[in-house]
C-alpha cells in the first residue's frame, strides 16, 4: 500500500513539474484543519511529514487569514494555533483589508494559473474540488492511511493536452512563411511591395591609362653631340694597350 501511494505521488509530481514548472523546495499552503490533523491528532511535524512524502525539501506556509480564523476557534484549536505560529507567514494581501475566510483566501492564492507554484494542504472537501478545478492546483491531505496527494483532475489533464497540441501548431508568422514556399517569384502574394530595382550588369572597363603611355625615343642629334671619352692621364692606373706584331719567316738569302 505504501509503495503504491508513493508511486502515485511521483506520477502526480511529474505532471506538475512538466506542465506547470513546480520545483524543489516545494511550497505548501496549509490551513488550520490540516495543521490540527497533523500536529495535534497525529503529533507529527508537518514539514518533516510532507518532506518525506514529496521526497525533497518542503516549506510550509500559512496566511494572516488562516491565523485569524484559528484564533476565532477559541481554546479548541489552541494547539493548532501554536503550531501555525511556528510556520512561515505568506502575505496574502488581505492584511490591510477585512480578513477573508481561509478557504476563500487559499483559493485566491491559487487563482490565475498558480503562478507561485503552491501546493494546498487542506481537509476541506469543497476547497479541494475548487483547487483541483484550477490549472496548476495541487492538493495534499491526510487520512487514516497517512498523508497523501491528489492525482491531477480530468480537467487539468485536458488543459495540459490542449496546451501541448497548441505548442505543436505553427504560429501566424510561420504560416505566412509556409504559404510563400513553392510560389513562383513573379506571382503576387497580396502584400504590398516596393518598386523593383532594375538589374545592372557591370560594363567592360577600358585599359589602364598608365600602361598606355607612349615610349620615349632618343633623338639623332643628341647621340652625335655626345662627347668622346677623354684619354687617361699618364701615371694613372689605366693600362696601356699593347700592339702585337706578327712574326715574318726568314728569307733564304739571309741564311746564305
Amino acid at each position: 500500500m505504501r509503495r503504491r501511494k508513493h508511486k502515485q505521488v511521483r506520477r502526480a509530481l511529474r505532471f506538475y513539474r512538466i506542465q506547470h514548472g513546480f520545483r524543489a523546495p516545494f511550497k505548501v499552503l496549509a490551513d488550520g484543519n490540516f495543521i490540527n490533523a497533523v500536529s495535534v491528532l497525529r503529533n507529527e511535524d508537518p514539514t518533516e511529514l510532507l518532506s518525506e512524502l514529496l521526497g525533497d525539501k518542503v516549506r510550509v506556509f500559512t496566511t494572516p487569514c488562516i491565523m485569524h480564523e484559528v484564533r476565532k476557534m477559541g481554546n479548541e484549536l489552541s494547539k493548532a494555533r501554536d503550531a501555525c505560529r511556528r510556520l512561515a507567514l505568506h502575505h496574502c494581501g488581505h492584511e490591510e483589508t477585512t480578513k477573508l475566510p481561509a478557504a476563500e483566501c487559499l483559493a485566491q492564492q491559487i487563482g490565475g494559473g498558480n503562478p507561485n507554484h503552491f501546493l494546498v494542504a487542506t481537509q476541506d472537501r469543497d476547497l479541494q474540488q475548487r483547487i483541483m478545478s484550477q490549472p496548476g492546483g495541487a492538493v495534499l491531505f491526510t487520512s487514516v492511511h497517512g498523508v497523501g496527494m491528489a492525482m491531477p483532475s480530468t480537467l487539468q489533464k485536458e488543459g495540459a493536452a490542449e496546451q501541448g497540441s497548441a505548442r505543436l501548431r505553427p504560429s501566424a508568422a510561420e504560416k505566412r512563411t509556409l504559404e510563400g514556399v513553392g510560389r513562383p517569384a513573379g506571382e503576387d502574394d497580396g502584400e504590398r511591395r516596393g518598386p523593383k530595382t532594375p538589374f545592372k550588369r557591370n560594363k567592360a572597363k577600358g585599359p589602364n591609362p598608365l600602361a598606355c603611355k607612349p615610349k620615349k625615343t632618343k633623338k639623332a642629334g643628341a647621340a652625335a653631340a655626345a662627347p668622346e671619352p677623354a684619354a687617361a692621364p699618364p701615371g694613372s692606373g689605366a693600362k696601356r694597350a699593347r700592339v702585337r706584331r706578327s712574326r715574318q719567316p726568314r728569307s733564304e738569302e739571309a741564311d746564305e
